[in-house]
């Protein structure tokens, strides 16, 4: 599975793709209207980073699996 952001700049949806065979097979919305991605990093464990912009400023945040399909 790949996590993106939208390819658009001002994107603020995150997705998950499940890709088979070279296509996309299914798309899930993780994050909605949350903040323009700005960059998404993966960690040595697997952790998935987000660089998030708003009008309040720039932070950096992880995505925490907390329960079995549930990433908050």
């Amino acid at each position: 599975k790949i996590v993106v952001a939208h390819p658009m700049a001002t994107s603020t949806d995150l997705l998950r793709l499940e890709v088979v065979d070279n296509r996309v097979v299914h798309t899930e919305v993780l994050l909605k209207d949350l903040a323009r991605f700005r960059d998404i990093e993966v960690g040595p464990q697997g952790e998935v980073y987000l660089l998030l912009e708003n009008a309040a400023g720039s932070r950096i945040v992880r995505l925490v699996q907390t329960d079995p399909g549930v990433i908050r």
